[in-house]
């Protein structure tokens, strides 16, 4: 009988043993999904407004310099004119001095000139001409698209971001569903 009772008193110390990693298990996973994982969307979404109010000064600094050039339909930005402050412009992939905006009629660019294009769509060019960094070296995969019917270049991420609209310069930051 007493080795019955050890037998016994074993198989319960297991099953208290996993009943106990179990509950540390759910504890755990509960605390990660509903305290970590939403930091780094939070974080996310913080970087894409940085850069969305970068892009929408970049802009405004080209419409005001747009308007002093005489309202020109392609425009070159003046080399008094540093885009690209804090980047590392041997790391940019083009020429900043050789880069042409095309503008709308009431001007914002809708294109760039002077930029590879290997392929890439003017939303994807207009990013890359205004922030000095190609989309694949933010923090998350930026997927940009192009919407000319509306007059739109849409930039978003999982979780957020925003749509720029060359016809009145807009920039409207948004939440991903």
């Amino acid at each position: 009988m007493n080795r019955e009772d050890n037998s016994n008193e074993k198989l319960l110390k297991i099953w208290q043993f996993l009943w106990v990693c179990s509950v540390i298990v759910l504890v755990v996973c509960i605390f990660v999904s509903n305290f970590i994982l939403p930091q780094s969307d939070r974080t996310l979404e913080t970087s894409m407004d940085t850069v969305a109010h970068n892009f929408g000064e970049r802009l405004a600094l080209l419409h005001s310099l747009w308007l002093q050039d005489g309202k020109r339909k392609n425009m070159k930005v003046p080399s008094w004119v540093n885009l690209y402050a804090g980047a590392d412009e041997s790391r940019l992939g083009f020429n900043p001095d050789r880069v042409v905006y095309v503008m709308s009629p009431q001007g914002w660019p809708m294109d760039v000139r002077g930029i590879s294009r290997d392929g890439q769509e003017p939303c994807k060019l207009i990013w890359l001409g205004l922030l000095g960094r190609d989309e694949s070296l933010f923090i998350a995969k930026v997927m940009v698209r192009s919407n000319p019917d509306k007059n739109e270049c849409v930039f978003t991420t999982n979780v957020s971001g925003f749509v720029y609209n060359y016809s009145d310069g807009s920039v409207n930051k948004f939440l991903a569903e």
